[in-house]
This record gives C-alpha cells, structure tokens and sequence, in this order.
C-alpha cells in the first residue's frame, strides 16, 4: 500500500491490526510505526509522533521507530528533540546509515538555524511564529 501511495488505506488497515492486538502481541510495534508512516505521509505529524512513541514504549530497540519519531519532530519543528531522538537510535544501532544521515541533516539544520543573527529580520519572524505554533 506504501508503494501504491494508498496511505489513508494502509492507516486504516493498520488501526485494525492495532485493535485487533494487545500489547503482548509479538509485533504490535511494528503495527504502530507503520501507521505513523502513513501518518506523516498524510502530513499528521502529531499522530505520527503519537505512533512512534507508541512503538519506542512497546519495543525500545526498534530503531525504525526512531526514525519517524524524529521526522515527526523535524516536520513540527522540534529539532532539539528530533536530534535527541536520533542520538538515541543511534546508540542503539551506530552503523544505520539511515540514521546516521538523518542525524546530520538534522545537526546541520539545527546548526544553520542558530547561525542567524537574533537581530536578522527573518530570524524575528520566524521565531515570533514557532511561538505562536
């Protein structure tokens, strides 16, 4: 369904599986971080971050729950938090390139974001809008 771009279907069918699933079941996380795909392909970035926290609680070592947790948090703008997730995945697992890449587009967004002058009229606007967000 990810292939089809069927995203409001795979959501479906994942709440389903979801439902149909207790917190025993062997891969209930998997369930959960899969909707939190289709989540951030609908551009619900809140739910996804729901999902993905859902899905680190059930199984901590699941590094793909990592992944979406801090796409979430880049796509709300809470980058300190996204970079703290992925510094998180990446202790569990240092080789994921995936991982790793996100990570330092991640620093070097975040680094690029605090070079900007407070005083620039950009950087005003911008942060008087994450304020307001």
């Amino acid at each position: 369904m990810f292939t089809n771009k069927r995203y409001a279907e795979a959501f479906e069918l994942y709440t389903k599986a979801i439902e149909l699933s207790n917190e025993q079941t062997e891969n209930v996380h998997i369930f959960y971080a899969n909707r939190a795909i289709s989540l951030m392909e609908m551009s619900k970035y809140s739910e996804a971050l729901d999902d993905s926290k859902k899905a680190i609680e059930l199984n901590p070592t699941y590094v793909k729950a990592y992944i979406w947790k801090a796409e979430a948090e880049r796509e709300l703008l809470m980058n300190e938090q996204a970079l703290e997730t992925l510094k998180k995945g990446l202790e569990i697992e240092e080789s994921n390139e995936q991982l790793t890449k996100l990570y330092e587009d991640s620093k070097k967004e975040f680094d690029d974001d605090h070079k900007i002058p407070e005083t620039d009229p950009s950087k005003i606007i911008f942060n008087n809008l994450e304020k307001w967000l």
